[in-house]
């Protein structure tokens, strides 16, 4: 299954997979993510995305497929924000 993410106020545009088998969502390589991680105090999970964007992304292009175990984890690593993957 194929995934879309796409906001063009935000420079966004992420592709990724769905693989059943394994259950893990793959973020492809050549998605564009967001520029900035949100600082906001909800979004716990800004540290991680900050370390796997340090190891992922150059120029905000992603430069190697990322695995993640849900949507929503993908989904945060792609806006850089606190989201719900499914209606991201």
């Amino acid at each position: 299954m194929k995934l879309f993410i796409e906001k063009t106020v935000k420079g966004i545009l992420a592709e990724a997979e769905y693989d059943p088998t394994d259950k893990r969502f793959i973020v492809l390589k050549g998605s564009k993510v967001s520029e900035n991680i949100s600082s906001a105090p909800s979004f716990k999970s800004a540290k991680a995305v900050k370390t796997l964007r340090e190891k992922y992304v150059f120029n905000r292009l992603v430069i190697e497929n990322v695995y993640f175990k849900s949507s929503s984890t993908a989904g945060n690593f792609v806006t850089g924000r606190s989201t719900d993957g499914p209606s991201t």
